[in-house]
């Protein structure tokens, strides 16, 4: 029993005594009183009086005036600012997730073109083609006094997320129903605690058109069809890797989700296989984690799409009920891992 998962005043208090730092002590006498006056009892009759109790305890020891978990009284959320070497991790990914995206600009300078080409001929019109290959800028709002639960890898920009006002990742349909999901049955501030990133920074429409952008760049002629597909694998291999290096720096760490560390969630299962678009960032993924430590593997989880309900249809059919949500999104995103990925 620690201080955090502590049910009752009596338990918080036992594990409070039971600690050997200077600081707890000290809390202890002042607070608790040894328990020898009735004021703390009465203090804490009430369950909802008892949140309070803990929500001050747990913002005096981790300075925490942020964390939705806290704020929501519920036990168990230990938040903490990320230390140093995790903070000059995210700057690392930055800095090198924008050379890629500048290098995919300058060594496809006909791309925009073919997106142009391939809205024309798909019938978009509620929208113009601004950003042919994006940087997720909300990357940029990442400071060292935030707290990285999960880091979310979708698959590529889509309508919403290119439009030059945005240049975002998951701020369409699929993004609102995620950010849903996150804050109303995990308590998880989808916009402060998960860090997005994508398979490809390159834009179409939709996912599946991008095949069809690659057959575009084929009938355009040799410079553009071998272009864009060496750029198109060789950016699934940049972010996949970029991918399990900033994990390896968020995820050993008690920084995640329930203080267990940081859970690599990869939305979309179909591409992933054999023959799929996302084939190069799975085989890279897989070759990255090859000599990870298990604890790390352990929570590298994979899911439907939120995209048409996809992902809340999974878990309504493979999440028992009784048992905490958090404990069986680590069953499903495992199992599919194993099935869809072989480790």
């Amino acid at each position: 029993m620690s201080i955090w998962t502590a049910r009752s005043v009596a338990e918080m208090t036992a594990a409070m005594q039971k600690s050997s730092k200077p600081a707890i002590t000290r809390f202890v006498r002042k607070i608790v009183g040894l328990m020898s006056g009735s004021s703390v009892l009465d203090y804490a009759r009430s369950q909802r009086e008892f949140d309070n109790y803990y929500i001050e305890a747990h913002a005096f020891f981790n300075e925490c005036d942020t964390c939705s978990l806290a704020r929501k009284g519920r036990s168990g959320a230990c938040c903490r600012r990320m230390k140093q070497t995790e903070y000059a991790a995210i700057e690392s990914l930055r800095d090198d997730f924008s050379r890629l995206v500048k290098k995919l600009c300058r060594d496809l300078p006909f791309l925009p073109a073919l997106q142009e080409e391939l809205r024309l001929e798909l019938g978009y019109d509620d929208y113009r083609v601004e950003t042919p290959v994006v940087y997720n800028r909300a990357l940029d709002e990442v400071g060292p006094k935030d707290r990285i639960s999960f880091i979310l890898v979708a698959d590529n920009p889509g309508k919403k997320e290119q439009l030059a006002a945005n240049n975002r990742y998951l701020v369409g349909q699929s993004g609102k129903l995620a950010e849903g999901f996150f804050r109303d049955r995990l308590s998880v501030d989808f916009r402060r605690e998960v860090l997005i990133l994508n398979k490809t920074p390159i834009h179409t429409p939709k996912t599946a058109e991008l095949r069809r952008l690659l057959s575009l760049a084929d009938a355009a002629g040799k410079r553009e069809g071998e272009g864009l597909r060496k750029a198109f694998r060789e950016s699934q291999e940049t972010m996949a890797a970029l991918a399990r290096r900033l994990h390896g720096a968020l995820g050993a760490a008690g920084n995640g989700a329930a203080g267990n560390g940081t859970v690599l969630w990869v939305s979309g299962l179909g591409e992933l296989r054999e023959k799929g678009l996302f084939r190069p960032w799975a085989e890279a993924l897989g070759a990255a984690y090859k000599d990870a430590p298990p604890a790390l593997v352990d929570r590298v989880w994979l899911f439907n799409h939120f995209s048409m309900n996809q992902f809340a249809i999974e878990v309504k059919k493979k999440a028992d009920p009784a048992r905490p949500l958090l404990e069986e999104l680590g069953r499903i995103g495992r199992e599919n891992r194993k099935r869809v990925l072989g480790w």
